[in-house]
């Protein structure tokens, strides 16, 4: 590995300097200015996991079995419970060493914060090491960290962001294995797959597997390692996986056997992100109110330059996978993910494929780096009339852009914006802003050719100033506090008896109920599989009297089971005036 220096060191504190800029809303002391995630999948589900198992423990009792809206549910065995995996360990022990009676929501929205920051010093080393510049490592690092997929709904779907922070690990490990040989890489390339396993989220942990195996078999046909020791060293690195993860690989296997997730059809699986959202690369809030593929527009210039002017050996490897991961992100909307669903082991398994994002954005983020990297070299004639076309055409798409603007900006005065954001014009501001430094940067390249030093510092503030301003906001909500419950929800707990809880679409009680020892029906998302085929088989009236369901909280006007029967209290228990 290249020796770090102190430069090293102020890049480290400046990618430190930029999470704090980015986040600092999160973390201010000022209550007037302090912001938090929205209600979502974070606060609702993973924070629910998280709650639980710090009860679990500060009982006394280790979590392997759910209780109260977990009943029926192997608690541990669940890969989401993330019970092994370090910062989770660490911060529900950390929180019974402080005395907290209960685990505070701000904990899991620090942990995913602090995986950004994590991410970004790993993407950092790892560009190092690929491209030997630390100024283009470290503006690659911020396109991977603050790009459109890690600062979108992976925030709130944390076991995606704290997956896909081991890739970079992952990528250094086997280069470093493949150039020295040496057997430590092959523990350390061991560590980054248990920790992108005990993270929870067997999808991302696949897709990291096939390109660091890709990325693998790229770098030993490179060096001329024989096959049969590159594929020894695999297979010892996917033992010590193996032997790491022992202690939830076993459970989980057995849970995911017997789930609702064992099996599921190509329909399921494919779906994937519409077609029309391949604009994402370019202009952001038309087509959705994520923007996951969107990563700087300028980072599209330098990947363009990048593999144009081809300096590097490696650049066709990160074009192919940004290529193949945007195909299939698009699941079967485009053709492509067919040949990944039909003959490679574990994507028949998976559905969303629009997850592949964090793919592409980090393989824009790679060639980004070479980009800027060749653009601060000595360049060649024809590269410089390269650059020069280039930013010529930037020049003649800056009149479009201006246009386009007032064209949204007056349908949005006439109540016509149909874009998804409901921001159409701003975004576009933004992106008109950006062509317009970007060219700027490409004529002073050209024409100052002695101000190359401070050329890199500017195209890094231009990617800082387009991705922080089209995310740093998009996650800003007022806190709240996940504790409080309805009235409703305190006259049900009140009753003494045993009994389960029915509810549909979680309207009132929602999921605070799993930690305060409700019993419900439907428990989380991923289901034991026969359980799954009995609610969905069984006659809802019938369910209920099995279930020993006293409550149903819905939204019907009127105790109608979906097989169209009405159904009283006295009826559905048996008791005269208990049913509700």
């Amino acid at each position: 590995m290249s020796k770090l220096d102190r430069r090293d060191l102020y890049v480290a504190l400046t990618l430190l300097l930029l999470w704090g800029l980015f986040f600092w809303r999160y973390l201010t002391p000022v209550e007037a200015d302090r912001v938090a995630f929205p209600q979502g999948d974070l606060s609702e589900h993973f924070y629910i996991l998280r709650s639980f198992a710090f009860d679990e423990l500060r009982a006394g009792r280790f979590p392997l079995w759910g209780r109260g809206v977990f009943d029926v549910y192997p608690f541990q065995a669940d890969p989401e419970s993330a019970l092994f995996y370090p910062p989770v360990a660490l911060e529900l022990l950390g929180g019974l060493a402080l005395g907290w009676d209960v685990l505070p929501l701000q904990a899991i929205q620090l942990e995913a914060m602090a995986h950004v920051l994590l991410a970004s010093f790993l993407c950092y080393l790892f560009l190092r090491e690929e491209i030997g510049h630390r100024l283009a490592a470290l503006l690659g690092s911020v396109i991977f960290s603050y790009g459109g997929y890690l600062t979108s709904y992976p925030l709130q779907q944390i076991t995606f962001l704290e997956a896909a922070v081991w890739l970079p690990l992952a990528l250094l490990s086997v280069k470093l294995l493949t150039n020295t040989g040496k057997k430590h890489y092959l523990v350390l390339t061991a560590l980054a797959f248990t920790l992108a396993f005990l993270t929870g989220n067997p999808q991302n942990l696949t897709q990291l597997l096939y390109t660091t195996l890709a990325y693998y078999a790229y770098q030993c046909w490179r060096a001329h390692i024989p096959w049969p020791v590159a594929l020894k060293r695999f297979g010892l690195v996917l033992a010590l996986t193996v032997g790491l993860s022992a202690i939830q690989l076993l459970p989980s296997l057995e849970w995911w056997r017997n789930s609702t997730r064992a099996s599921i059809s190509f329909e399921k699986a494919a779906v994937g992100f519409p077609t029309q959202d391949v604009i994402q690369l370019v202009v952001t809030g038309l087509v959705s109110y994520w923007q996951p593929l969107y990563a700087g527009i300028f980072s599209l210039v330098l990947a363009f330059l990048a593999c144009a002017m081809g300096r590097k050996r490696d650049l066709p490897f990160w074009a192919g996978l940004t290529i193949v991961a945007l195909i299939f992100s698009f699941g079967k909307n485009l053709f492509g993910f067919e040949v990944a669903f039909l003959t490679l082991p574990g994507y028949s398994l998976f559905r969303d494929q629009e997850r592949h994002a964090y793919l592409v954005t980090f393989g824009l983020s790679v060639l980004a780096a070479h980009g800027l990297n060749t653009l601060l070299s000595p360049l060649k004639r024809w590269e410089r009339k390269l650059v020069h076309h280039t930013a010529r055409y930037l020049r003649y798409a800056l009149p479009v852009v201006f246009l386009f603007i007032g064209v949204a900006a007056l349908l949005r005065r006439m109540e016509l914006d149909v874009s998804d954001s409901q921001k159409l014009a701003n975004h576009l501001a933004v992106l008109f802003f950006c062509l317009t430094f970007a060219t700027a940067l490409l004529y002073l390249r050209l024409y100052r050719p002695r101000s190359r030093s401070m050329l890199g510092i500017l195209v890094l503030m231009l990617i800082v100033f387009d991705l922080f301003t089209l995310n740093r906001a998009r996650y800003y909500a007022q806190p709240h506090d996940p504790h409080q419950v309805s009235p409703l929800f305190q006259q049900i707990k009140a009753d003494p008896g045993w009994f389960r809880v029915q509810e549909d679409e979680f309207p009132i009680i929602r999921n605070v109920a799993g930690r305060r020892e409700l019993r419900g029906v439907w428990g989380v998302a991923i289901q034991l599989r026969h359980y799954s085929e009995f609610l969905d088989r069984a006659p809802e009236d019938m369910r209920w009297k099995l279930l020993g369901v006293k409550y149903v909280v819905t939204w019907r006007g009127s105790l109608v089971t979906w097989q169209g029967r009405e159904i009283t209290g006295t009826e559905m228990l048996g008791q005269e005036g208990e049913g509700e």
